[in-house]
């Protein structure tokens, strides 16, 4: 199972789109769950806030996967 999951993880983080506009960073990320839902995950650099558009971060006030991903594809991508 976990290898299934690797692989999952590893397509969704090639779908992620990253777009920088002044000191604030976008991240189209797409759903976990539904392969048509895309949730927009913003992260201003001035001051390291970080939101996502997705049920869990929107009531929650949390990071949720969705962050956790794009995190990992800024990385990957040479974001940071």
């Amino acid at each position: 199972m976990q290898c299934t999951v690797e692989v999952d993880e590893k397509k969704l983080l090639e779908k992620v789109k990253i777009f920088k506009s002044g000191g604030t960073y976008v991240g189209i990320i797409p759903s976990f769950s539904k392969p048509d839902v895309n949730y927009t995950v913003v992260f201003d650099l001035a001051s390291s806030h970080i939101s996502c558009t997705c049920p869990h971060f929107v009531y929650r006030q949390k990071p949720c996967k969705h962050i956790g991903l794009f995190i990992k594809a800024m990385k990957e991508k040479g974001f940071t």
